[in-house]
């Protein structure tokens, strides 16, 4: 192929030229290396890419392991918030028998120490007319 001696004659590389309807391209040599330094970064990211993106797979799968993690948390404390609030409404119920037990024994004493004090009076009554009978007589 013959080339023109007008293309030798520019200064700047990359030069382009049409040679009867080809194109043709003439560059330098640290043309060359810029040009693979770009394909060779290219192939770098897309590795560090492919890398990225099996990460970014992992990372997604430990996200939904944990989430199904958590909301087995969740349920698991909303079962112990119900069980802690049955305890306590037993515990509730549980006073509240103890202080009516208390309030029925209390008032039992009560009645018993009345009934005592009761049959105590009428004993001594009972003593005082005997021995009036006793000294009427």
């Amino acid at each position: 192929m013959l080339m023109r001696v007008s293309c030798y004659s520019q200064t700047t590389y990359p030069k382009e030229l049409i040679i009867d309807g080809d194109t043709v391209v003439a560059i330098t040599l640290d043309n060359c290396r810029e040009i693979n330094q770009v394909f060779l970064d290219a192939k770098h990211y897309k590795i560090v890419s492919d890398s990225l993106n099996q990460k970014v797979i992992l990372l997604n799968g430990r996200i939904d392991n944990d989430s199904i993690i958590i909301g087995d948390q969740n349920f698991q404390i909303d079962n112990f918030e119900t069980i802690m609030y049955n305890k306590q409404l037993v515990t509730d119920r549980l006073e509240q028998d103890l202080k009516d037990t208390d309030n029925e024994l209390t008032r039992s004493k009560k009645g018993s120490e009345l009934v005592k004090k009761a049959v105590i009076g009428s004993i001594g009554l009972n003593v005082l007319l005997l021995l009036a009978m006793m000294l009427n007589r």
